[in-house]
């Protein structure tokens, strides 16, 4: 179970069989290995096959595991940044607004000061 933005992440079904699937090999294994050791054969090469290959099981078992739950915490980034995205855009949409707020705004001083300069000119010369 990963840990993720402070907030644990609750196996799903999948990895439960995963993980009964691969306590069943490793058991199973033990048991083949132990049975085929006990029964003293002289064909050692087999034995060392059968190690490795329950070995091998073991270690794929672990890596579908590994990529499930990398899966899932890759699931729940895309997510927080899917979310994160959509406030930029919110951020940006707002900022965009407010630029248009503010030259509005410059528009009509410019134009006020016009007025004024006017204004000003005519009462100069009277």
């Amino acid at each position: 179970m990963g840990i993720l933005g402070g907030v644990a992440r609750k196996s799903n079904f999948f990895e439960k069989i995963i993980l009964i699937v691969g306590l069943g090999i490793i058991l199973l294994g033990l048991h083949f290995i132990n049975s085929v050791y006990s029964k003293g054969l002289t064909d050692l090469w087999g034995l060392v096959q059968s190690v490795f290959l329950w070995l091998i099981l073991i270690v794929l078992v672990v890596q579908l595991a590994t990529e499930e739950d990398v899966k899932e915490e890759l699931s729940i980034i895309m997510k927080q940044q899917i979310d994160e995205m959509k406030l930029i855009k919110e951020e940006i949409q707002i900022m965009k607004e407010e630029y248009k707020t503010i030259r509005q705004i410059n528009t009509d001083q410019h134009t006020e000061l016009r007025m004024i300069r006017k204004e000003l000119e005519t009462h100069k010369y009277k």
